[in-house]
């Protein structure tokens, strides 16, 4: 195979082509851009906002806020800047900023792996292909969430490693592939002994996402992994300059892992993480293994199928550290979903030039013939132009309102508690529980309003036993269910959980069978408040049938109708009733956010 390929020599290119070429870029990002506008309320957004704003209010809080179970449990909260990010565009500019936020970055990322590889001298077609194949698996996991900055910095960090080891690159550096280029790999290592000024970025960049995401421990992996492989490439070599190279790359790697106790927990964040991450978390679906059903699955297959057949099919030299995160990160990708656009991240910055290497030997030097930047003559730029004004306007609609499903979300029955000033202790099923605390909530500095039980945060600042309980409630455990509990929790009672901290209300799903009938077979000390086609309320007989009590509920007030629907498909974020008071928390809403939303977003 002839080395690079030209696509286009600038001094040759006449104005037309240069204008064709920059509206062809444009509009691919613009495209590339849709994917990454996936308009659903992510279950724990109420929560990262309302976290972040009492930081910025009150300081960073240690011990477990709006739950009346692990009240001065520790809380390791591995999100802190994501949360504080969140909650200053909320409030400051209103979720459309989050909306915006999200798309930039998925853009950016896109948009850098398609000018490298154009920078490359990958065809336009393949790096156009390449983008928006990496968007497509990118698609399922942008929700408005922490760990949009874990793909972020992780991308960053490739980007880095890229620029600092170029020249070093896409070569053979093992044995195998010294018997024809010693003297090439003598040059392309000793080039690789300048990677210094640049790597010396990823300490601050391994610091700074320690602080943002628990994602950043895949980061970190990831980089030692590349700094031990890089140097056993340059003990493999011949250069004279290996051993400073080598003791370069292990101190930066080494301060990069320091970087990490930078952080407001120290190493009690690493203990945490230790232990969290070695128990599994089968009760959450983007930490199971990925199977056919996902979402994420095709996209996913067809990435990893041309990534193998462009691996073996290219004529470019294969870059050994590159095949071994490759497969690094592929394996964590199918072992937890939401590992599926590290993968995607890593295979876009290094693969497209073993296409450009598949598609030369498909179709031959008889592609040539076609005009020097010849990027797009067969598509008018005219074409191109109402194309990318189109795309443009698409992206600002869907980018100025985040709707919340109410036929996913509670908001009837959240306004219902509000209405009649219901408050205390309450069970809520796990993926409504922030927005319920962050609507009703207990605010830090009142004693009014509703703790939980539990909720999203998980074993960041709860302890087993509690997770344990509220799954033995929602899901059950039988053998079918996928469940984790401790060997020592104590033996299956599916009602224990009404009976630690005496908890005066229930919000369940009607779509967990299981959660159901307990509170059914419970209505001797249960009396249902409220009932929709989505969820049900209950609170306890002796608080809200005694009508000598304060927080007596007159049956008349009581909202018993099982097939009732939403008056609104959508609402639109955060989906707050009017009548709440933790409501006023977000004084810099936007207005009618509390409104419904009028366009049936296509989610």
């Amino acid at each position: 195979m002839p080395p690079d390929v030209e696509i286009a020599d600038e001094t040759s290119l006449t104005a037309i082509d240069r204008w064709e070429r920059w509206v062809w870029n444009l509009t691919v990002l613009l495209a590339c851009g849709m994917a990454f506008t996936l308009r659903s309320a992510e279950p724990d957004l109420w929560g990262h906002v309302q976290y972040g704003r009492e930081v910025l209010m009150h300081g960073l809080p240690f011990t477990t806020t709006y739950s009346y179970t692990a009240e001065g449990y520790r809380w390791i909260n591995h999100e802190n800047l994501s949360e504080i990010a969140f909650a200053y565009a909320a409030d400051t500019y209103g979720p459309w900023a989050l909306l915006l936020g999200k798309c930039v970055m998925g853009t950016v990322i896109v948009g850098w792996i398609y000018l490298r590889a154009q920078h490359r001298k990958v065809r336009t077609i393949i790096a156009t292909a390449t983008a928006l194949l990496v968007a497509v698996n990118l698609t399922c996991s942008w929700h408005v969430r922490p760990h949009l900055f874990s793909y972020f910095f992780f991308a960053l960090l490739i980007g880095i490693l890229s620029r600092a080891f170029r020249g070093w690159e896409d070569h053979w550096h093992l044995p195998r592939g010294y018997r024809s280029a010693r003297a090439d790999r003598t040059r392309t290592i000793h080039e690789g002994t300048h990677v210094g000024r640049v790597a010396w970025l990823i300490p601050l960049l391994i610091g700074l996402w320690a602080n943002t995401h628990g994602g950043f421990a895949a980061g970190l992996v990831v980089f030692v992994a590349y700094v031990a492989l890089r140097s056993i490439e340059a003990a493999c070599s011949l250069n004279s300059k290996r051993i400073p190279l080598i003791r370069h790359l292990l101190l930066i790697a080494s301060i990069a892992a320091l970087a990490t106790f930078v952080n407001p927990y120290g190493v009690r964040l690493h203990l945490w993480m230790w232990n969290a991450l070695g128990a599994p978390r089968p009760e959450i679906t983007e930490w199971q293994p990925l199977s056919w059903h996902d979402e994420s699955f095709i996209p996913f297959l067809l990435l990893a199928t041309t990534t193998v057949v462009g691996l073996a099919a290219s004529r470019r030299p294969i870059d050994f550290t590159h095949l071994a995160i490759l497969t690094l990160v592929a394996w964590q990708a199918v072992t937890h979903n939401r590992h599926v656009p590290f993968f995607a991240i890593a295979v876009g910055f290094w693969m497209p030039q073993h296409w450009e290497s598949v598609a030369w030997r498909i179709s031959g030097a008889a592609q040539q013939a076609v005009r020097s930047g010849n990027y797009v003559d067969w598509f008018p730029t005219i074409s191109l132009g109402a194309t990318s004004a189109l795309l443009a306007l698409a992206l600002a609609q869907r980018v100025c309102e985040l709707p919340v499903d109410t036929r996913t979300y509670p908001v009837d029955a959240v306004d219902f508690i509000s209405k009649h000033k219901l408050h205390g202790r309450m069970i809520v099923t796990f993926n409504w529980a922030q927005y319920v605390l962050a609507a009703v909530g207990t605010p830090v500095e009142s004693n009014h309003g509703i703790s939980v039980q539990f909720d999203g945060r998980f074993r960041t600042c709860y302890p087993q036993e509690i997770i344990d309980e509220h799954f033995d409630f929602v899901l059950g455990t039988a053998p079918h269910v996928p469940r984790y509990r401790l060997a020592h929790s104590p033996t299956n009672d599916d009602a224990r959980i009404l009976r630690r901290g005496n908890p005066n209300l229930v919000l369940i799903s009607r779509r967990q069978s299981h959660s159901t009938t307990i509170m059914q077979q419970q209505r001797d000390d249960w009396a249902l408040l409220y009932e929709d086609s989505l969820c049900q309320l209950w609170g306890r007989r002796n608080i809200y049938d005694d009508q000598d009590g304060c927080d007596f509920l007159p049956h008349e007030q009581r909202l018993v109708t099982p097939n009732r629907q939403p008056s609104v498909d959508y609402i639109a974020w955060p989906a707050f009733p009017p009548t709440s008071e933790p409501h006023t928390r977000f004084a810099n809403r936007q207005p009618g956010l509390a409104t419904p939303y009028s366009e049936q977003p296509q989610l």
